[in-house]
């Protein structure tokens, strides 16, 4: 259990207030800059100060060096933003954890130590084609208190740093840089100038507390920036310790290598901070490693490979399924999470009277919709997913996977259609048998489907959803649908 620090203990600091091409003025609490040398558009909210007590001289907060440790708790001032600056204690803590609590918890009380979210807001008119968010972190340890983070972009969960933050140990009141690249598909939440971004935990009740000294967004980044650090290893089969060639081996920020003919990669420029590893390779499922490295710093970490290959879990319609709408969506749900870049028009091919037929993906973790761009009425269509497309990021499968489906009368649907959008329930996994959750607008009914396809609950939507109190142990799909019955949302959730 960490040590409580008290205001008496404060250790020698240098307060700086400097101003930098990079930030701006440290000292204040929202600063947008153009033109930046790390972006096009810097946005930070909160200032740069180590929760007010100040970094110790020479200390560069942005070099993924830890600080050391401060006094806590201390008084949070009023004129910081929200979620900045200030002890925040997982909303599922009741006062019962199951595994013992942080002295942020047991020194801190409802509401002033509530979760926050912390919003970034700007004004541009740039064409976004890149992300970046970067958060100075203060004694998160969810693996010593067996916490288990969700993390919250404008509501959509954001995998990649969840993961990052999950494996965070800073063992006691100290701070660090950590950084994140906004997946693609998730660039759209900035559109609108805005995003608020929330650390929780739902459902462990962890005593488990932490704080953030800010929250900073790179817009379209540079990729001129030298940070100096470097990560490099092997990459082999467990089973014969043999060298796997063309593997892919990434980060969290989007930097890659593939594996050489000896099974070896380097990543180079590297953001300092917490970087969490993944590998791609045909026949294998994702493997990952989390590693903490610094400016200027050289790590190897090597992989060993014997993880299975994705399986299929959940496919919508169904094999061989007859009378499906002609505005039907194609959903694939994978027992892992997936590549976005696995999949493409070679990737899965879907025909149907001799010909191709064109669509769009979305993708989110282990989900992919495709919505083809016209099914024709009284037609039988041919579903095929490809398994080891060489010159494409990405989880491959071990063999290609093949099915079919008919189509009935024609839709009276024309025109656009949105995919089905991919959303969460909480708590997951399942407690109590009640699911809460936040439908799309013309929700008014749901499905429960197990793994293999079978319908074993439906109902009239509800904002919680009692489920059957004989649900075995396993993974289900609940699909929300309009007053129609066509399909509006999908989540996945284990009970």
């Amino acid at each position: 259990m960490k040590h409580v620090f008290y205001l008496c203990l404060l250790l020698p600091s240098l307060l700086l207030s400097q101003v930098t091409d990079n930030d701006g003025d440290w000292a204040e609490h929202y600063v947008t800059l153009s033109n930046t040398p790390e972006a096009e558009l810097m946005v930070r909210t909160g200032d740069i100060d180590n929760l007010g007590f100040g970094w110790p001289a020479d200390f560069d907060p942005f070099s993924g060096n830890s600080t050391s440790a401060h006094a806590f708790p201390w008084t949070v001032d009023p004129v910081d933003p929200a979620g900045t600056d200030r002890i925040m204690v997982i909303s599922s803590y009741v006062g019962t954890p199951p595994n013992g609590n942080d002295g942020y918890t047991s020194t801190t009380s409802r509401p002033d130590n509530d979760v926050q979210g912390i919003t970034l807001t700007f004004e541009t008119d740039l064409t976004i084609s890149a992300a970046t968010l970067q958060f100075f972190v203060d004694d998160f340890q969810a693996p010593v208190w067996n916490a288990n983070y969700v993390v919250f972009l404008d509501g959509v969960r954001a995998s990649g740093l969840e993961a990052i933050v999950n494996d965070l140990q800073q063992t006691g009141p100290i701070g660090k840089i950590i950084t994140y690249s906004i997946p693609n598909e998730l660039l759209y939440l900035l559109d609108d100038g805005s995003l608020m971004v929330v650390f929780d935990d739902f459902t462990t009740g962890a005593g488990d507390g932490y704080a953030i000294d800010f929250a900073k967004l790179l817009i379209n980044p540079s990729e001129d920036v030298e940070r100096n650090a470097t990560l490099t290893g092997q990459v082999t089969d467990a089973n014969d310790n043999s060298p796997l060639e063309g593997v892919i081996v990434r980060t969290t920020n989007n930097l890659s290598d593939t594996t050489d003919a000896a099974g070896y990669y380097t990543i180079e420029n590297l953001s300092p901070g917490i970087n969490q590893l993944t590998t791609f390779a045909p026949g294998y499922g994702a493997a990952t490693q989390s590693v903490d490295i610094a400016e200027d710093q050289t790590l190897t970490v090597n992989f060993a490979l014997d993880s299975p290959a994705p399986v299929l879990t959940f496919l919508s319609p169904a094999h061989e399924a007859t009378q499906v709408d002609t505005s039907a969506r194609i959903l694939l749900v994978f027992d892992q999470e997936m590549d976005a870049a696995t999949f493409n028009t070679s990737s899965l091919v879907l025909t149907g009277n001799e010909q191709n037929v064109p669509g769009t993906f979305t993708t989110s973790g282990d989900t992919l919709v495709f919505l083809p761009e016209r099914l024709d009425s009284s037609t039988t269509y041919s579903l095929t997913i490809t398994s080891a497309l060489r010159n494409t990021l990405g989880v491959r499968l071990e063999e290609d996977l093949r099915f079919s489906f008919s189509t009935g009368e024609a839709s009276t649907a024309v025109g656009s259609r949105p995919s089905v959008p991919v959303f969460n329930v909480f708590p997951n996994p399942l407690q109590d048998n009640l699911l809460r959750l936040t439908a799309p607008i013309g929700t008014t009914a749901f499905r429960i489907y197990n793994r293999t396809g079978q319908v074993i609950q439906s109902g009239a939507y509800q904002p919680s959803l009692r489920l059957s109190a004989d649900l075995s142990p396993g993974i289900y799909y609940l699909q929300l649908l309009d007053r129609t019955d066509r399909p509006v949302g999908i989540a996945r959730f284990v009970r």
